[in-house]
């Protein structure tokens, strides 16, 4: 005879029709998963020992929120981790924030595509690192992090500034690799991010310091580091910048 308790709603389940809607194309996706988060938290305080929100939870909520462009994804993405690290730090071992939530609020500060999001994203990011100086093991910076925080300087509209902070951060993921943290080994992904800053930078010399960067990626993946391999979002920004240029040898250099 089956168990009662196996037909209860469980966190689990819960988490498994969040991570369905956080990949979902349904326009209606942010506001059932909101939603279905206000019934874990009622089913929690009526007494369900089964269904305990966690970071995994929020973690796939604010995926939900900045997939489908909400407007205020990021300002809720903040009060989110806010809740979630005073939640653990009251003792709710449920709310131990995790890489995949600090990961998720990152990409909702990116994609509000703003300078306030670009430096939410620094501030998190430099966040991280002290938790995990301080001892903090779960706060611990990936490639993930870096990553996003470049992508929020490439679209903040802050120009020359913010692409040379993103090579800045392309420059820290190198040089912490060699050091022997492989946990921020940079990808195509870190190097698409710092060229694409470039694309928005309307510099002048914007089509050199993104070749200049497709040089170091190419040098690393044909050393044989295959996840550096230059893919089409690479070529099309390289071309793209060269195309914004307007300097006399744009065809001949964006066709090279």
């Amino acid at each position: 005879m089956t168990n009662s308790s196996e037909l209860i709603p469980n966190t689990v389940v819960y988490s498994q029709i969040f991570l369905i809607l956080s990949t979902s194309r349904d326009p209606s996706a942010p506001r059932r998963a909101t939603s279905l988060m206000e019934k874990m938290k009622h089913e929690q305080v009526s007494g369900n020992t089964f269904v305990n929100p966690d970071a995994a939870t929020y973690a796939y909520l604010i995926n939900t929120l900045t997939k489908a462009r909400v407007p205020n994804a990021a300002e809720r993405a903040a009060t989110i981790l806010n809740d979630v690290e005073s939640g653990y730090a009251a003792g709710d071992d449920n709310l131990k924030p995790t890489k995949l939530l600090y990961s998720a609020v990152l990409q909702a500060y990116a994609k509000s595509a703003s300078p306030e999001g670009a430096d939410m994203a620094e501030a998190l990011l430099q966040r991280t690192k002290d938790l995990y100086k301080s001892g903090k093991p779960y706060a611990k910076p990936t490639n993930l992090y870096y990553n996003a925080v470049m992508d929020a300087h490439a679209r903040s509209k802050r120009g020359r500034t913010a692409a040379l902070r993103a090579e800045e951060l392309l420059q820290e993921l190198e040089t912490r690799y060699r050091a022997g943290d492989y946990e921020l080994a940079p990808t195509t992904r870190s190097y698409n991010a710092a060229i694409l800053a470039w694309k928005n930078s309307n510099s002048t010399d914007a089509p050199q310091r993104a070749e200049a960067l497709l040089k170091r990626m190419n040098d690393r993946y044909g050393a044989g580091d295959q996840g550096c391999r230059p893919d089409r979002v690479t070529i099309n920004s390289i071309i793209s910048v060269w195309a914004r240029s307007g300097q006399a040898d744009a065809p001949e250099r964006a066709e090279t």
